[in-house]
């Protein structure tokens, strides 16, 4: 066999393998639990919430137990509160 070959075979498992990979991941989304999916989305805000760690870790006035939080020094040498989805949220939707 010469390398052409032997590239063009691994090129068909990778591509086969990424191909799986993207069906599973469509299979779990249309699985998914629309009702989490929107409790979460609502909490969580905008993108650019998620991404500073911006959600609200207080539901009603009261602690709540699908966030996780934590606490960050800013570049005023503040403590500022952060919080995320925890995974136990994330995997309500997925399952």
């Amino acid at each position: 066999m010469d390398w052409i070959t032997l590239a063009v075979a691994l090129a068909v498992l990778v591509t086969g393998i990424f191909g799986i990979s993207v069906l599973f991941a469509a299979y779990r989304l249309l699985r998914s639990n629309a009702c989490e999916y929107r409790v979460n989305r609502v909490r969580s805000g905008t993108v650019a919430d998620v991404l500073k760690g911006n959600i609200s870790r207080r539901h009603d006035g009261q602690r709540d137990s699908v966030t996780q939080a934590g606490l960050a020094i800013d570049k005023d040498n503040r403590w500022i509160e952060q919080a995320r989805l925890s995974e136990d949220s994330v995997y309500n939707v997925l399952r």
